[in-house]
């Protein structure tokens, strides 16, 4: 490869890296605990966690991630709100405190959580 050639694909992929972290953080989002929740199986303590669902069909795998690793995983069904969310927020059973959907601020997705089997 001669070095102009060189020059060109390094442009090339120093130029498309930054379109993959757009393309990826439409699948992610932040969700803050207040108290002590169940996520699928799992409880978790108050604190802020990161959440990524793969897939954009109506049924995702969704991973809730503690400093960058897996702290718990659930299905849930990815949808469409009416509006944008004005803010991350999350909504649980009142008697189990079993989180059923989570919202994303400033996204018009929000996931509702499949019950654990």
């Amino acid at each position: 490869m001669t070095p102009n050639k060189c020059v060109i694909a390094f442009t090339a992929i120093f130029l498309l890296l930054p379109l993959t972290a757009f393309a990826r953080s439409k699948d992610t989002g932040s969700l803050n605990l207040v108290s002590t929740t169940e996520i699928g199986t799992t409880q978790r303590k108050p604190g802020n966690y990161k959440v990524r669902w793969d897939g954009s069909s109506p049924n995702v795998n969704v991973a809730v991630l503690e400093r960058n690793k897996p702290v718990a995983t659930l299905q849930a069904k990815l949808i469409e709100l009416p509006n944008p969310a004005p803010y991350n927020s999350v909504q649980t059973d009142v008697h189990t405190n079993q989180i059923q959907q989570i919202d994303f601020g400033g996204k018009r997705e929000a996931l509702v959580v499949q019950p654990a089997k």
